[in-house]
């Protein structure tokens, strides 16, 4: 990694970037590394309506805080809600970088996700903010197509259930009529079902020499049948522009790979290094999630074990039922 580089890693949610995200906070000391969540910027989680102004503004304010000795020592910015053009405010060579997901996958994922965090609480935690206004409807879980109805993709939905086209057009990547330019803002942009190549190479291109299991598999409580032709129609109408956006991503992808042939060279010399060092890495600085690990795989090869949790799950936390 150049030292006069720093990486922008815009993390769209569902794209399976938590794992780039845990290797980032493993690799890096704090003084490295900077995150911004709503929490340190001061976002307010019940405006759903935000712009590349409003999130640039609490950036700045944010950044006001750091002496310039500080920025200087930063090598990755990292987060959900980085607006662009947050570079000019380090004096170094800024390196975008995100990840794209099939759009409808992605929403598929993003109802299971928060299937599995809702039931994985504790009963006195499901009634805060972070479900009450991004998963529950009237209090109760919603079905897949009442969450994408009301939910999902709307012009008064959150930062966190937009679309991606919403997304990036909130933080100021694109708008309408430079819809095909997005990836000029980026130095590589990832792909989701490609990430078995991809991920190795971020590694690389930022210097990681410690590797850890990949992060924040959900559940498949729900998987969209062919038959639903109702919802298909639904989810493909406000995937419209994201079925574009991501056409755009994989010609990009695809592109950056031809043109730099060394890319190849560099996935294997980190898959290599990550089979033998990966255990101990794993182990030595992260116990606690190698043990979440441990128990997960044993549920995977007990239907009967799973099946007894999650009803051990309902009975003690009494669930409403789903709509």
């Amino acid at each position: 990694m150049n030292k006069n580089t720093i990486f922008l890693y815009l993390h769209i949610p569902k794209t399976g970037g938590t794992s780039l995200i845990k290797h980032i906070e493993k690799n890096y000391k704090p003084e490295e590394r900077m995150f911004l969540d709503g929490k340190t910027l001061g976002i307010d989680i019940k405006k759903p309506k935000k712009d590349h102004e409003y999130y640039m503004g609490h950036f700045k304010k944010y950044l006001s805080k750091y002496k310039e000795t500080d920025l200087k020592k930063v090598k990755v910015v990292y987060s959900a809600i980085i607006p662009y053009g947050i570079h000019k405010y380090f004096s170094k060579n800024p390196k975008y970088i995100t990840i794209i997901r099939d759009p409808l996958k992605r929403a598929i994922s993003y109802y299971n996700y928060y299937l599995t965090t809702y039931y994985n609480e504790s009963s006195s935690r499901r009634n805060t903010d972070f479900f009450r206004y991004k998963f529950l409807v009237n209090g109760k879980i919603p079905s897949f197509k009442v969450w994408v109805s009301k939910k999902y993709g709307n012009s008064n939905s959150l930062i966190e259930q937009t679309t991606m086209f919403q997304f990036f057009n909130s933080l100021g990547y694109l708008n309408n009529e430079e819809l095909a330019s997005i990836t000029s803002k980026f130095y590589f942009v990832g792909i989701t079902k490609r990430l078995s190549d991809d991920l190795p190479f971020l590694y690389h291109e930022m210097g990681f020499n410690k590797y850890f299991l990949n992060q924040n598999i959900s559940r498949k409580y729900y998987q969209l049948e062919d038959k639903d032709s109702e919802l298909i129609n639904i989810l493909n109408k406000k995937n419209e522009v994201d079925n574009k956006l991501y056409n755009n991503a994989l010609r990009f992808n695809d592109r950056f790979k031809k043109d730099n042939p060394d890319f190849k060279k560099k996935v294997n010399e980190v898959k290599r290094k990550r089979i033998f060092i990966l255990p101990y890495t794993q182990i030595r600085y992260d116990y606690k999630d190698t043990l979440r690990h441990i128990s997960l795989n044993i549920k995977t090869r007990s239907s009967t074990y799973t099946k007894a949790l999650d009803y051990i799950k309902v009975k003690l936390n009494r669930d409403p039922l789903i709509q």
